[in-house]
């Protein structure tokens, strides 16, 4: 599975030999879980360096510059800041920040994954969700959080100037008045 934003590089091709670097991403799976850490509403996968030497990998694919391999051996004790958690679990986890009021203090509902975007420099996870405003419309703007805060119509917005954002494609979809293709 490929998002279908950038970055577009795959490389997929086998690499028996390949090892990973401290920085790679290693994906441990225990029956149905995988092992995911994180707090205050990230989450992260355990890289090569969070493992005691002699963890035996290996290369499954790149995206752009990041490397993912598996880990080999199924029971892999857990890491300090780590745990397992089967993929419900994390899709619970990733929809938890949403179901607070935010930066706008707006209560929301209707909570919709749409799609994700890696997120380049800090190694995480942009993801894209639409929801509906649950009450009053007011916008109360966390100045710490953002510089501005407005409601616009949908035939006054603008997009941005890239047109290879998951925040451009979200709402260039909602200006066109197309109906999103939700991950559901």
């Amino acid at each position: 599975m490929i998002q279908d934003i950038s970055p577009h590089r795959l490389f997929n091709e086998f690499q028996p030999k390949t090892q990973p670097n401290p920085s790679d991403i290693i994906i441990c799976l225990q029956g149905n879980t995988i092992m995911v850490g994180g707090s205050s509403g990230n989450m992260i996968f355990p890289k090569r360096d969070d493992f005691s030497v002699g963890l035996e990998c290996r290369y499954l694919f790149s995206l752009d510059e990041s490397r993912i391999f598996i880990a080999v051996k199924d029971e892999i004790d857990t890491l300090p800041r780590f745990c397992y958690m089967s993929l419900k679990e994390i899709r619970q986890k990733m929809k938890e920040p949403l179901s607070y009021m935010y930066a706008v203090h707006t209560a929301w509902q209707n909570i919709r994954y749409y799609k994700s975007q890696p997120w380049g420099n800090v190694q995480d996870i942009l993801m894209g969700f639409y929801c509906d405003v649950d009450g009053d419309f007011t916008i109360r703007m966390d100045k710490s959080e953002l510089k501005e805060a407005v409601w616009v119509k949908r035939e006054d917005i603008q997009g941005q100037a890239d047109d290879w954002s998951l925040t451009h494609h979200m709402m260039v979809t909602f200006k066109e008045g197309r109906k999103p293709n939700f991950g559901d």
